[in-house]
C-alpha cells in the first residue's frame, strides 16, 4: 500500500489548502488521487479510496474531518473466543501502527511542522493504542480500535481537514 496520497492529504490540510464545502473537498480529493468509493458520486461523495486505504468524510460543528482506515478485519476465532480474540488481534496490530506512524510522519515532517500531543483530541474515538500530533496546529491521530465482537478491528487515523 502506498501512503503518498494520505501524506499529500494531510499536508494539504495542514497548509489550509482544502475548501470548506463538500463540493470543494470532492474536487480536491480527486485531484490528490482519491477515487469515489461509496454509492454517492462527486460532488457529494463522502467515501473515498486510494491504494487500499479508505477515507470517510464527516462534518463536525465547524470543520470537516477525515477518517482513514488502513486495515479492517474480524479475527477468525471471534465467535469462539469473543473479546479475548479481539484484544489479541488488536494488540497484534500495534507494530504495524508504529511502522505506519513512522512512515507517515517521516514524509509529512519534511513539509509541515509536527508536534506530538499527549491528549486525544477526538472524544468519540475509542482507541486501545494511539498517538496524536499537531500538524501545523491541526490534530491528527493514529490508533488501533475495536469495540465489540460485532465490529471489526481497525487500524485508523483521523484528521481535521478544514476549520471554518
Amino acid at each position: 500500500m502506498t501512503l503518498e496520497t494520505v501524506s499529500a492529504t494531510l499536508i494539504t490540510a495542514a497548509e489550509g489548502g482544502f475548501p470548506d464545502t463538500l463540493e470543494g473537498l470532492n474536487q480536491a480529493l480527486e485531484g490528490l488521487g482519491w477515487a469515489p468509493a461509496g454509492s454517492t458520486a462527486p460532488p457529494y461523495c463522502k467515501q473515498w479510496e486510494s491504494g487500499g486505504v479508505r477515507l470517510f468524510l464527516s462534518q463536525g460543528e465547524r470543520q470537516w474531518l477525515a477518517d482513514f482506515v488502513f486495515r479492517e478485519f474480524f479475527p477468525e476465532d471471534v465467535d469462539e473466543r469473543g473479546s479475548e480474540a479481539l484484544e489479541e488481534a488488536a494488540a497484534g496490530q500495534v507494530p504495524y501502527l508504529h511502522s505506519l506512524r513512522d512512515e507517515l510522519l517521516g514524509d509529512i515532517g519534511r513539509r509541515v511542522e509536527t508536534v506530538p500531543s499527549s491528549e486525544l483530541s477526538f472524544d468519540d474515538l475509542s482507541l486501545m493504542e494511539w498517538s496524536e500530533w499537531r500538524l501545523a496546529g491541526r490534530p491528527f491521530c493514529l490508533g488501533v480500535s475495536y469495540f465489540d465482537t460485532d465490529a471489526p478491528v481497525l487500524v485508523m487515523g483521523r484528521a481535521v481537514l478544514t476549520v471554518a
